[in-house]
């Protein structure tokens, strides 16, 4: 799942918002906060999904020295061989919610 800072990076980006998981964020002692401005929670489909049918996203997972894993997400327009830079994430819904950050970019 991401957090609430990344779930708004996507609606300030134009994510859809049509979904009904939104997200509230945690405090550091566990207590729940409510956020003023409530934002999709998408889940890795959705993501994906949302990266658009132009694009072949790839997902790996690579092993950290320490023992962590890290996702790295790419995609390529599916008519030629070009990657989009490769992105990671501690889960493959942070590395895929980069992606589609990178893919809207405002130019």
């Amino acid at each position: 799942m991401i957090d609430y800072k990344l779930a708004k990076e996507l609606k300030d980006a134009g994510f859809p918002q049509e979904g009904t998981l939104k997200a509230m964020g945690i405090h550091n002692d566990g207590a729940l906060k409510f956020h003023p401005e409530p934002c999709e929670m998408p889940q890795l489909s959705e993501l994906i999904e949302a990266c658009g049918d132009r694009f072949l996203i790839r997902l790996e997972e690579t092993f950290a020295e320490g023992g962590g894993t890290h996702w790295w997400a790419k995609a390529r327009w599916k008519d030629h061989d070009t990657w989009i830079e490769a992105i990671n994430g501690s889960t493959p819904e942070i590395a895929v919610a980069k992606l589609w950050l990178e893919l809207n970019k405002k130019k």
